[in-house]
C-alpha cells in the first residue's frame, strides 16, 4: 500500500513538472518568438491574451464535461494529445488574427487541464494519506527549471524555443498517460463515504454550486489577482530602482522558492481550516503590497518577496483544500474549473487596471493591489450569513 501511494505521488508529480516546465519556458521567451512574426506591440499583446481568454471561457465547461464523463485521466490524455498536435501548427501561421486563433485553440486544451489535476491530486493524496503540498511543489520546481532553461534556449535563438516547447508538449502527453486510475479514486471516495457529502451528512444529490463555495472562490480569486501588478510591472519597478539583472532574477526566484518551502511543510497546516489559510494569505498579501512601493533597498525587498509563500502559496492551498473538503469527489474538478475561470477573469481585469494605475504612480498601483487583497479577506465575512443548503437534482455518475 505504501509503495502504491508513493507511485501515485511520483506519477502525479511528473505531470505537474511537465505542465509547469512548459509554463516556465512559455512565459518569459515565447513572446520573443511571436514578436518576430508580428509588427506592433499591440498585436503581440492581443495574441498573448489568447490563453487568458481560453482559460476564462473554457476552464469551467471543460472540467464539468470531464467530471460528467467520469474519467479525468482520459480527459487529461486527450487534452495533452490535442495540445501536442495543435501547437506545432502555430509555426505555419502568420499575422495577428491567425496566431490569436491558433494559440486560443491550443490553450483550450492546455490551459484548462490544471483544474483537473489539482482536484485529482488533492483527492488522491487524501485517500492515501499523502501530502498534497509535497506533490504540488514539483510543479513549482518545474517552473523554475523551465525559466532557467528558457534563458539558455533564447541564447541559441527564438526558433529553438518553439521546437523545445513542441517537444515539451510530448512530455505532457507522457505525463498524462502515466497518471494512475483517477476514476477509481472518485469511486472509492463515494463508496467508502469519504466524499464531503457523506462526511458532512448531506444527501448525495446536494447541489455542488453553493453560496459558500462562490464566496470562497471569489475571495481566493481576488487574493490571487492582487499579483497582477507584480507580474506585469515588478521588473520595470526594480529596474527603475537600479537593481541589476541578476538581482531581479534572484527576487523572482526567492518568491517561488518561498512558495515551494510552504508546500513542503504544508502537512503542518492540515489542522488549519482552508478558509483560514485563504484569510492569512490575503491578509499578508495586503501588507506585502502596502509595503512594496516604500522599499527601495535590495535586502528588504528580498525579504518582502518571501511573503509570496503566503499571498500565493497559502491561498492556493486554501482553495484546493476547501474544494476537497466541501465538494463531492465527482464534482471537485468542476469546482476547480469554476475557480480557474473566475480567477482568470478577475486577473485579466486586474491586469488592465494595473496598467492604468502604473501610468499614474507606483504607489497607486500597489495600493490598488492591496485593495484587492483586502476585498478577498473581508469578503470571507459573508460566510457568517445563515445560508441554507438546498438539495439539488440527483447526482449523475
Amino acid at each position: 500500500m505504501i509503495q502504491q501511494s508513493e507511485q501515485f505521488g511520483l506519477r502525479v508529480a511528473f505531470y505537474y513538472v511537465a505542465y509547469f516546465v512548459i509554463l516556465g519556458v512559455y512565459i518569459p521567451v515565447f513572446p520573443v518568438w511571436l514578436d518576430d512574426r508580428l509588427t506592433t506591440s499591440a498585436d503581440l499583446s492581443l495574441v498573448l491574451a489568447a490563453p487568458i481568454v481560453a482559460k476564462i471561457l473554457f476552464s469551467s465547461p471543460m472540467a464539468v464535461y470531464a467530471d460528467r464523463a467520469g474519467d479525468r485521466r482520459r480527459a487529461l490524455i486527450l487534452s495533452g494529445v490535442l495540445s501536442c498536435i495543435l501547437f506545432p501548427v502555430l509555426w505555419l501561421l502568420d499575422g495577428v488574427f491567425l496566431l490569436f486563433a491558433g494559440l486560443f485553440l491550443v490553450s483550450i486544451f492546455w490551459q484548462t487541464s490544471l483544474p483537473l489535476i489539482d482536484a485529482s491530486a488533492a483527492l488522491g493524496a487524501r485517500l492515501r494519506g499523502l501530502d498534497y503540498g509535497r506533490i504540488r511543489l514539483w510543479g513549482s520546481l518545474g517552473f523554475i527549471a523551465g525559466t532557467f532553461g528558457a534563458g539558455l534556449l533564447l541564447a541559441e535563438g527564438a526558433q529553438l524555443v518553439f521546437f523545445a516547447l513542441a517537444g515539451m508538449f510530448l512530455c505532457l502527453v507522457a505525463g498524462a498517460v502515466g497518471l494512475p486510475d483517477l476514476k477509481r479514486d472518485v469511486q472509492e471516495a463515494d463508496a467508502t463515504g469519504a466524499s464531503p457529502d457523506a462526511l458532512k451528512g448531506r444527501p448525495n444529490g446536494t447541489a455542488w454550486v453553493t453560496a459558500p463555495l462562490i464566496i470562497v472562490i471569489c475571495s481566493a480569486a481576488l487574493a490571487q489577482a492582487s499579483h497582477a501588478g507584480l507580474y506585469a510591472f515588478a521588473t520595470l519597478h526594480w529596474q527603475a530602482l537600479g537593481f541589476r539583472g541578476f538581482e531581479i532574477g534572484l527576487l523572482w526566484s526567492v518568491g517561488v522558492i518561498a512558495e515551494i518551502l510552504l508546500f513542503y511543510v504544508s502537512k503542518t497546516f492540515r489542522r488549519i481550516n482552508p478558509v483560514t489559510l485563504i484569510a492569512i494569505g490575503a491578509g499578508l498579501g495586503m501588507l506585502r503590497w502596502l509595503a512594496f512601493p516604500g522599499v527601495s533597498d535590495f535586502g528588504p525587498m528580498l525579504g518582502l518577496q518571501l511573503l509570496h509563500a503566503a499571498s500565493f502559496g497559502a491561498v492556493h492551498l486554501g482553495i484546493v483544500g476547501f474544494i476537497a473538503s466541501e465538494v463531492r469527489a465527482r464534482r471537485a474538478g468542476s469546482a476547480q474549473g469554476l475557480f480557474s475561470s473566475v480567477s482568470g477573469l478577475v486577473m485579466a481585469i486586474s491586469t488592465l487596471g494595473a496598467g492604468l494605475a502604473y501610468d499614474l504612480s507606483v504607489d497607486l498601483l500597489f495600493n490598488a493591489m492591496a485593495g484587492l487583497s483586502a476585498l478577498g479577506l473581508f469578503s470571507l465575512l459573508l460566510l457568517q450569513l445563515p445560508f441554507r443548503r438546498k438539495p439539488g437534482p440527483p447526482s449523475t455518475p
